[in-house]
Formats: structure tokens, sequence, C-alpha cells
């Protein structure tokens, strides 16, 4: 549960000696503004605060005598108009790479309107000045030294740098850890980046892109389970590069939930998808009930060899029927189909049914 502005946090924040004068002095983790404003300066204290443990900023506070001022109803209204808006955001998160996240609060006391910014500590620091503007250049990082921020110093970069390179070894050990408990043997590494399965003997099996962008649907406690064993099929082809053999799963055994998103639409609803679209023939003809139906899916996978398992379809695994369940790209197809060929050619299909 997030606690960013919990009330013990706020309490301590804004605790008070002198009715608006506040006890806690600006330090690594407080910085305090007079003005709300978005600007370079603004991102230049979150990227400090990001790269040392995170902080509030408190607008509407005299950075020296600490005295709550609050702001002005226009910078109230200015920020609850823009505050959650992509323009603002967009600013924020262009200013400096990796992005960095930060979460925002309106806060009343004792009748003064304070803003309040938190910068939690980044888990992906450093983070760098992708631009420069004014007194900032393009490369510049700052870090939050005590009640000021600077340019980062070679110890703290230094820390920063040896930090990721433990936490990173870190997830190679436990990764690896992982790896011998399985055995090199049954071991099979899936490369997202480049849509490959490498086991030990560094043999590769290529994945197609649609193939590769279907292990997203995949979720833990949704593969398919069979004796007991957990079971991970893929739909479709691929291909082993060493031996240049065609290798194709079935999915008997798939789990009907993965099912449906691969092949989220049956016979009628692939009918009414084409006729929602408002197709036209490559004639000027508009697809309409009466002219394209059932009939005309059937010759389609006849003329175009749709088989079950494939990436255009497959057949229900589970219930009572075995009809065809279709995916996005088989409808993408038969419209690119319509729009190429006449009208005549498209009725065509229907005497081609099986």
């Amino acid at each position: 549960m997030d606690n960013s502005f919990s009330k013990e946090i706020i309490d301590i924040l804004f605790k008070v000696y002198d009715k608006n004068y506040l006890v806690a002095t600006e330090a690594y983790d407080i910085e305090y503004k007079l003005n709300f404003n978005i600007s370079q300066e603004l991102f230049k204290t979150m990227n400090g605060l990001a790269n040392n443990k995170g902080g509030y900023i408190l607008f509407g506070v005299e950075p020296d005598s600490k005295k709550i001022v609050g702001l002005e109803e226009s910078k109230i209204n200015y920020y609850l108009e823009k505050s959650d808006s992509e323009e603002m955001r967009g600013r924020i998160f262009s200013a400096c790479q990796p992005n960095i996240e930060y979460k925002h609060f309106l806060h009343i006391i004792n009748d003064l309107k304070v803003i309040v910014f938190y910068v939690p500590k980044s888990t992906n620091k450093p983070h760098i000045f992708s631009k420069g503007d004014g007194n900032i250049k393009e490369g510049d990082i700052f870090y939050r030294y005590n009640d000021s921020i600077k340019r980062i110093q070679y110890a703290e970069l230094s820390a920063i740098i040896e930090e990721k390179r433990i936490k990173e070894q870190e997830r190679w050990m436990k990764f690896l850890g992982e790896i011998s408990k399985i055995g090199l043997d049954n071991a099979l590494i899936i490369d997202k980046k480049n849509g490959r399965l490498i086991n030990s003997d560094s043999k590769v099996i290529t994945i197609s892109q649609e193939l590769l962008d279907n292990f997203k649907l995949i979720k833990e406690g949704e593969f398919v389970e069979k004796n007991g064993a957990l079971t991970l099929k893929l739909i479709g082809n691929v291909l082993v590069q060493e031996t240049s053999v065609s290798i194709s799963d079935s999915a008997d055994t798939i789990n009907p939930k993965l099912l449906s998103k691969l092949y989220p639409f049956t016979q009628k609803q692939v009918l009414e998808q084409i006729f929602e679209l408002s197709i036209v023939t490559k004639d000027d003809i508009k697809i309409e009930k009466g002219i394209f139906s059932a009939a005309n899916i059937q010759g389609y996978n006849r003329i175009f060899k749709v088989k079950e398992n494939s990436e255009f379809a497959c057949k229900m695994p589970y219930g009572k029927s075995k009809n065809y369940i279709y995916s996005q790209k088989y409808i993408d197809e038969i419209v690119k189909y319509i729009e190429n060929n006449t009208m005549n050619e498209v009725k065509q299909l229907a005497k081609n049914k099986k």
C-alpha cells in the first residue's frame, strides 16, 4: 500500500512551531519552493532527488524562513488543470531519461494551500538530462546534497554505477541458480528482443514476430496443466535454423483462456466484423449481408489453405463443437482480399466452399 502522503508523513512535513513556520529544515529529502512553476528548475530538483534517496518538494513555502505562505488561486487552478495532463507529464518525462516517477498532493493548512510533489528513490538511476536549457546542459546529472541540488560528483556517480552492477550481478546469480535447479539439458531461454529460443548447446529456434507477441498473453496461473505437469504450448510455425525444419505444434491442450485471446472470433463474429467495417470492393461495391456469407468464409478457407492450428484459425479443442475459431489476422486477410478484388471475384468464394 502506498503511504507517500499518509497522515503520519504529512504531520511530519507540516509540523509548525509558530503557526505558519515549519519545524523541518531543508535536507536531502525536503525542498521548499515559494512558487509553483513547471520549469527546468523543477526538473533539476526532481532529477537530484531521484538520483539520491527521493524526497518531497513543498510549493508555497519560503525557503529561508520556512514560512508557509501558500499559493495564489491562479497557481492552484493551473495545478488542478495541468497536474495530470499529457502536457505537464510529457514535459517532465521528456526532460530526463529514463523517466522520473512522481506523485503530487494538494494540502491545506491554516487556510493556506500548498502543493506537495513526491519523488521516490529511483530504481533506474542515474537519470540524465536529455536536452539542455539555460544553465542545464544535455547530459547533466544532478544529485541532492544535504539542502541543495548540484551536479553529481564522481564519488556519488561511481556509487550509483556500482549499485547497478551489484543488482545486475544478483539478478544473474538468481537466474543462474534457477537454471541449475532445472538442469542445462532441460532449460530453454526465450530471447524476447530477437525472437529466439536458445538451449544449452546454443542451438537456436527462431520465432515469428506474431508468435513472439503472443508470449505477452500468457500469465502466471494460466499455463496448461496436464497430469500435474505445467506445459507451455506454442501455436504456429517456428523454424529451427540449423536444420531448416518447420515445426507445427497443436493446440489440443492449450488453455481455453489463452486460446480465446489468440483466436477471439467465431465464424459468425468474423462476418459481423466484416459487415461493421463497411468494406468496398475494387469496383466500389460495398460488402453487405446477402452478398457475403458463411459460404464465402468456407471458400476463403479452401482458396488460401487455412488449416487448423495455424496463424489464421484453430479448431475448438474443448466442448462439443469442433468448428474453427479465427484470429484478427484472418479478418485482416479477408479485408485485403475484398479490397483488391471485384465483386464478381468475391462472389466466387462461395462457389469454392468445402
